[in-house]
């Protein structure tokens, strides 16, 4: 029996504009992908033979309901939601991972086409295609298997950790709310920037504020003042880099509450990744999405993408404490 190992995880975010009538809703597009879920699944699987010329193994093929996506950015944000996410893993015999040759430029063109694959899909099967109705926006995102990376390889049964199965919708939040930034000092650029972004929100969205450690008075019990400041935080935004990790105050008073907060009680984890990095995988960060790809750092961005990037951190802490 050949043994096969994952060789990328690709992640395809379809969404479409908001036209009653003319589009489907969230719900009546994940009935379409559930109904023709096995059409999809075959599509690909035929399609990625094709593209490396051996035999693969689709392994995983996931999905789930997205957050509002603007196709245009030319009118506000405050819009149902209209995405879906597809989460899909690719298994090679182990001759093709260990041989490794022309896989870094071959994986990314495959994720392409399969993206054109997928938008075909929705194109052909949603509510409203024949009408016209037929602008569907993919992005994509992927990463190589641990083996190609040079991370410990996961057991072939290994779920999917970055993509958690849909929740039942989270209880109202009444407007407002805190936000805890953890970072370290050598970061603090950085967190000028986290914090200009969010600044409007609090001028502007009653009771939202955010809370990092240049708030500590002199002279005031500071330890006692970032427990509290953890506790009472809706929200924690980690700006994730190679001092962050390496920092032994972080490691013990800080992501150890957090993480466990974000369980028992729903805080939702907003990591930021600022450069290349390798996350031990102990400290389970993997569960929570990142706001950018571990491929692209904050630090390897242009002036323009790091705009909007920060301007998708403000909407996504508007979204969810509005």
């Amino acid at each position: 029996m050949v043994a096969m190992h994952a060789m990328f995880r690709a992640s395809f975010d379809v969404a479409w504009p908001l036209w009653a009538g003319g589009y489907p809703s969230q719900d009546e597009a994940l009935k379409v992908l559930k109904d023709s879920e096995g059409d999809l699944r075959f599509a690909i699987e035929q399609r990625i033979k094709q593209l490396f010329g051996v035999e693969l193994e689709l392994s995983q093929f996931r999905y789930q309901g997205g957050s509002y996506r603007a196709i245009t950015n030319l009118w506000p944000r405050d819009n149902p939601p209209n995405s879906l996410n597809l989460l899909l893993e690719v298994r090679a015999p182990e001759t093709i991972i260990n041989r490794r040759e022309g896989l870094d430029v071959a994986i990314p063109e495959a994720v392409e086409d399969l993206a054109t694959l997928v938008m075909t899909f929705f194109r052909d099967r949603m509510p409203g295609a024949r009408r016209g109705a037929n602008i569907y926006d993919v992005e994509t995102r992927w990463d190589p298997g641990p083996r190609l990376a040079g991370a410990t390889p996961l057991p072939a049964t290994a779920e999917l950790p970055i993509f958690p199965a849909p929740e039942p919708p989270a209880p109202v939040l009444k407007p407002g709310g805190k936000i805890f930034i953890s970072y370290s000092h050598k970061d603090a650029k950085w967190l000028t920037q986290v914090q200009v972004a969010l600044q409007p929100l609090k001028l502007y969205q009653e009771g939202i504020d955010f809370w990092d450690d240049t708030r500590i008075d002199v002279g005031s019990q500071w330890r006692a003042d970032i427990k509290t400041a953890m506790e009472e935080a809706t929200i924690v935004i980690l700006l994730l880099s190679m001092h962050f990790l390496a920092s032994e105050f972080i490691a013990k008073n800080e992501l150890p509450p957090l993480m466990k907060a974000a369980k028992q009680h729903g805080k939702l984890i907003i990591p930021i990744i600022v450069e290349h990095i390798f996350i031990p995988p102990a400290l389970g960060l993997d569960e929570f999405q990142s706001l950018n790809p571990p491929s692209k750092p904050l630090a390897g961005m242009s002036k323009v993408t790091q705009s909007k990037l920060f301007a998708e951190l403000a909407r996504m802490v508007h979204t969810h404490l509005s």
